[in-house]
């Protein structure tokens, strides 16, 4: 049995950006139920090492995602120490000045393992025409199973010929909607809160909008 009806809804407010000559590699975090929409707020003492000295362990359990400046990305939590106040991570931390960042925790990871993703690109909501199907069956969506990830993988080589006056100077906005499933035949729509989500394809660098939330954007 899939955690599948433990799938929270994307946010509203939630933006993918993409160039439209690069890969599109963007994925969600999904947090295992129970934990606060709004992670927890620290501020660390880094120095190069998989341990960091913190202010507060106060709702941070083993498991525990940490995201901020100095982070790699993936960085759990192995271990609490409450009395010397601090945290053992699963990677080192890149830097080693001893400086004192902020830092968000998220709860821990929600097991995907058995549920397949599948998302259309479309140019407006009401629009018919398919620009783009991307799943874990055709191989253009991820699945992080214990890792609590799942998103997009798509080389630029298969990103669909934008239509005339989609990518221009500026930006275009399109829309993606996103459904999971499972052995079980359920299909949950993960885009309904959302509405879908925003897609903004651009000619050059991307920002990267995270939506703070139980499922959060992560990656590049």
């Amino acid at each position: 049995m899939s955690n599948l009806g433990s799938l929270p809804q994307i946010p509203p407010g939630t933006t993918i950006n993409i160039a439209s000559n690069a890969s599109w590699l963007d994925a969600f975090y999904v947090q295992a139920p129970g934990y606060s929409a709004t992670p927890t707020q620290i501020l660390a003492s880094l120095s190069a090492s998989t341990t960091i000295g913190v202010n507060s362990v106060a709702n941070i359990s083993v498991g525990c995602l940490v995201v901020g400046y100095g982070i790699q990305q993936g960085t759990q939590v192995v271990s609490i120490d409450p009395v010397g106040m601090t945290l053992l991570l699963n990677l080192a931390t890149l830097i080693n000045s001893g400086a004192i960042v902020p830092l968000s925790v998220y709860g821990p990871p929600l097991d995907l393992s058995g549920i397949s993703f599948q998302s259309q690109v479309r140019e407006q909501l009401a629009s018919s025409t398919i620009l783009m199907m991307a799943s874990t069956a055709n191989g253009l969506m991820v699945n992080g199973g214990i890792g609590g990830t799942f998103g997009w993988n798509v080389p630029s080589s298969q990103l669909p010929s934008w239509p005339i006056g989609l990518v221009k100077a500026g930006s275009f906005s399109g829309v993606v909607d996103v459904q999971a499933s499972d052995i079980s035949g359920q299909i949950i729509d993960l885009t309904v809160m959302s509405g879908p989500i925003p897609l903004i394809v651009t000619p050059g660098a991307l920002l990267k909008s995270t939506g703070q939330f139980a499922m959060v954007q992560v990656g590049t």
